[in-house]
């Protein structure tokens, strides 16, 4: 995906099949949008072509049953390359090396797992909104615009979910949708993994400078500079954490290839 041969999703992918499938020889190539992709991907099944890959993002996919079943077409664990580069133990990978420690002291490495836990439950009921919505056509995360539904807490430093807007955007998406019979959502044991990549990057953006500011450690840490630390550690999640449901799945897939 994406318009650019260096862009953070295609790094993402190279470094996924450079961990985990280091016989193989790709040349790596951006081709534009997911629709783009999944013409691609079909196009390649049906000419049974043997050497090409298409990699992109789930997004609802799986819950859906859209997923192009073949080992030539690689999909992400998450709803996007967002959702798999800040897996829940990685966020100690990226605390332990803000803070230049082999590991994070215990008090902190224990608040970051449990904030995550409470803005977990905080996002089901919006991610599982965004879903209806997506299915109808519309969306209720504004992707472009993460700060609008997720901003930060101007006394604890933590994400703050706002959820005013976000029924705001739910009756929005409501008024803007014709009526629908809309497929079942199962239960979600695992929100974050469905929400949307942009703004969850921003949560965990906000949660990593959280808790950096609750132990009063140096928070200057930029979005953009987490993003590219979390491209850089991969292979250390990956070799570390080989059982984490992110890590095995990409395994799994890369091993089919």
């Amino acid at each position: 995906g994406g318009s650019s041969d260096f862009s953070d999703d295609v790094v993402f992918w190279r470094t996924i099949l450079d961990v985990l499938r280091p016989d193989l020889k790709i040349h790596f190539l951006a081709r534009g949008g997911k629709p783009q992709l999944e013409t691609r991907a079909r196009d390649i099944i049906a000419r049974d072509i043997g050497h090409a890959l298409v990699a992109m993002d789930s997004d609802f996919d799986k819950l859906l049953g859209d997923k192009i079943n073949d080992r030539r077409v690689l999909y992400t664990h998450g709803y996007s390359w967002e959702n798999d580069i800040f897996p829940k133990p990685m966020l100690a990978i990226l605390y332990a090396h803000k803070i230049r420690a082999a590991s994070p002291p215990v008090a902190e490495a224990s608040e970051l797992s449990n904030k995550y836990d409470e803005i977990s439950a905080r996002m089901l009921w919006p991610v599982r909104a965004d879903y209806y919505a997506l299915v109808a056509k519309s969306s209720v995360l504004p992707r472009n615009a993460p700060g609008r539904v997720v901003s930060r807490c101007q006394t604890t430093g933590y994400p703050l979910i706002l959820h005013a807007e976000l029924r705001k955007l739910c009756r929005q998406a409501n008024s803007d949708t014709k009526p629908r019979t809309l497929p079942n959502l199962p239960k979600l044991a695992e929100p974050m993994r469905y929400c949307a990549g942009k703004v969850y990057a921003h949560i965990m953006h906000l949660l990593v400078t959280g808790v950096l500011r609750a132990f009063s450690r140096n928070t200057s840490l930029a979005l953009v500079h987490l993003i590219d630390l979390a491209l850089l550690k991969m292979p250390e999640y990956l070799r570390r954490m080989g059982t984490d449901s992110v890590a095995a799945f990409h395994a799994n897939q890369a091993a089919r290839v």
